[in-house]
């Protein structure tokens, strides 16, 4: 996916989405200390998401749908205080959906990267999300629909999209924590039991689909 010796310290964006990429994760995307935003959807990636990349320091977007990745979410996704968006959907990956993830704190109303709670997260955290909006544009799907965000626009945006995965156990009642979520997607699962009561803390929610789950 990248050159083995890939050192590109100064990198924000990497967009390799809709190629014919195979195999894993290339670990040389930890060369990269600025990059924000991660796109490599579509492709015929596999194994294990690596938790080396849970502990990429910048990392706003995590965008890996469409692949062919399997394993658990690691407990380690939960230390990414700055995430913003984060798409696993159509794909394998298996096991429960960690219950730390209200750890990630972009997702939380009065978090570090929100300063207006009635718009939700701002182009924050730090100079290279701000800059690496200026000229990139991203395809995010809502409400069944692919839209496409720039600038501002995108980095409003906080998004969860697990969908169409083999997710097993129950909805942590800690997501119903992250109330700066603007679209929450688990549907096509095999989710089971209730609909957390914290649901009604999500306040910012536009588009939630927890549909064909058990």
């Amino acid at each position: 996916m990248l050159p083995r010796d890939s050192n590109m310290t100064w990198l924000e964006c990497l967009q390799l989405s809709g190629n014919q990429f195979e195999g894993m994760i290339s670990p040389t995307i930890s060369n990269s200390p600025s990059l924000v935003i991660l796109d490599i959807r579509n492709n015929y990636l596999s194994g294990n998401i690596p938790q080396w990349l849970y502990d990429h320091p910048s990392l706003v977007a995590i965008l890996l749908s469409g692949n062919r990745f399997e394993g658990h979410l690691h407990r380690r996704m939960c230390q990414m205080k700055s995430l913003h968006i984060f798409d696993i959907s159509d794909n394998h990956i298996s096991g429960g959906i960690p219950s730390c993830i209200d750890n990630i704190t972009s997702w939380k109303k009065g978090s570090s990267s929100s300063t207006n709670s009635n718009y939700g997260p701002t182009v924050l955290p730090g100079n290279q999300w701000k800059m690496a909006l200026i000229e990139i544009k991203t395809s995010l799907r809502i409400k069944h629909e692919v839209y496409t965000f720039e600038g501002v626009p995108l980095s409003l945006m906080t998004v969860i999209d697990m969908s169409s995965n083999n997710l097993t156990g129950i909805i942590p009642s800690e997501m119903g924590e992250l109330s700066e979520l603007r679209s929450l997607n688990l549907s096509n699962n095999f989710l089971t039991g209730p609909i957390p009561n914290s649901f009604q803390n999500l306040k910012n929610v536009e588009s939630l689909d927890l549909s064909h789950n058990n």
